[in-house]
């Protein structure tokens, strides 16, 4: 406890007392008022009699702001709220496209639908109308899932810090519209086939080929650097995703343990990748640009990246081509062939799907791919996994000897 250099001087006319503090070099007021001790500090001892005499009045000020503020508080706007809670939450706390896709949605979404309500009237009852009416406009209910867990988050954060005049959450009593989960839809062997076949000649191949032999992420693939894959061992080090925002570029290191892993690669792909970066050397000569072992796997043959959005929108073009020209073919519309359904994480599920059918483990599959739980990997693919159960029940029997028929 620090000592004070001389005795406790008592102010006149109940003013309190001061003392010098040697180890924080100041001195120290202390004065009851209203049955509390309050202490203030100040550099000099005149200073510290000066806000001991005039310690009501400060008290009495504070006391009025902090009602003015708990006032304002209470004629806080849904709006102005999600907006400071975006600036001071998210954007401190999450990653840029966390707050990206956050900000997208409070501004696209929740703002124009509950912005005008005040924050501590909003009802359950009103939240509820909203995603009605969202629905009746053509939004998903994924989509208003996702609206309606930010505005949770949102609202806990106000509830804990004790402002803004709410004490109870209302969307914990909203009812908003069930998700179906949708089934994952891998490609069949015909499908990706004839997928591979296509593109052999694009610059899409590669890394088209090396999603369905390794099961990676779309901005992981993309993310990666020569000096990630170890053609010597036959594997890849996953450690980071590419993200782009506002025409910017960005790499991140990914966020979970299990996220970051080492991926054996198959035989096919490890020869592709071997000659993969024999071409690529080649093509640099042409283009005039240097392979090195920070160069990006996955390029254009001019040597331009391949951005994420530009990947996505050119592998859906491509399989429509394919399913328009089967469509043709076989006589049938667009919507009967299977292939127009995919999209580029479906390779994902192609190689999880591929590996189930080869009885490979679900520790060794969802460790492969990334998950976080092997729980995980067994409910995206619970689906796929009944075949697997009818293959193994054939040999289940009560008795070995003795059958009930």
């Amino acid at each position: 406890m620090a000592k004070s250099v001389n005795k406790s001087k008592r102010n006149l006319n109940g003013n309190g007392s001061v003392d010098y503090q040697k180890a924080l070099n100041l001195w120290r007021g202390r004065r009851w008022l209203q049955g509390k001790r309050h202490v203030i500090y100040s550099k000099t001892q005149a200073g510290a009699n000066h806000k001991l005499k005039n310690l009501p009045e400060t008290l009495e000020a504070k006391a009025l702001e902090e009602a003015r503020k708990a006032e304002s508080d209470k004629r806080t706007t849904v709006a102005d709220y999600l907006n400071h809670w975006l600036a001071t939450e998210v954007k401190l706390k999450s990653r840029a496209n966390t707050y990206d896709n956050y900000e997208r949605m409070v501004r696209v979404h929740l703002i124009p639908k509950l912005g005008r309500f005040f924050l501590n009237e909003l009802t359950s009852d009103d939240i509820s109308d909203k995603w009605i009416e969202m629905i009746e406009e053509g939004c998903s209910p994924s989509l208003i899932e996702h609206c309606h867990a930010r505005l949770t988050t949102a609202y806990n954060v106000a509830i804990d810090k004790g402002t803004y005049g709410v004490i109870i959450n209302p969307t914990l009593k909203a009812t908003r519209p069930s998700v179906e989960k949708e089934e994952v839809n891998p490609l069949s062997t015909e499908d990706y086939e004839l997928l591979l076949d296509t593109v052999r000649d694009t610059d899409y191949f590669s890394i088209i080929h090396t999603a369905l032999h390794t099961g990676m992420r779309r901005n992981e693939l993309l993310a990666l650097r020569w000096n990630d894959i170890d053609l010597a061992m036959g594997a890849i080090s996953v450690h980071r995703q590419v993200y782009r925002s506002k025409g910017v570029t960005a790499y991140h290191p990914l966020k979970t343990k299990n996220a970051r892993r080492f991926i054996s690669l198959p035989p096919e792909a490890l020869q592709h990748l071997t000659k993969e970066w024999e071409r690529q050397i080649d093509k640099g000569k042409l283009h005039g640009y240097k392979i090195i072992g920070n160069s990006p796997v996955f390029r254009r043959s001019t040597g331009e990246e391949i951005l994420p959005n530009g990947l996505t929108h050119a592998f859906k073009q491509i399989v429509n081509r394919i399913a328009e020209e089967r469509a043709t073919e076989l006589g049938v519309s667009l919507e009967d062939i299977s292939l127009s359904k995919n999209h580029f994480h479906d390779l994902r599920h192609t190689h999880a799907s591929i590996l189930y059918a080869q009885n490979t483990p679900d520790v060794v599959i969802s460790k492969r791919l990334g998950h976080a739980t092997v729980a995980i990997t067994m409910e995206i693919y619970v689906h796929i996994r009944p075949t697997m159960e009818k293959d193994y029940i054939q040999n289940f029997s009560l008795h070995p000897t003795k059958t009930w028929v």
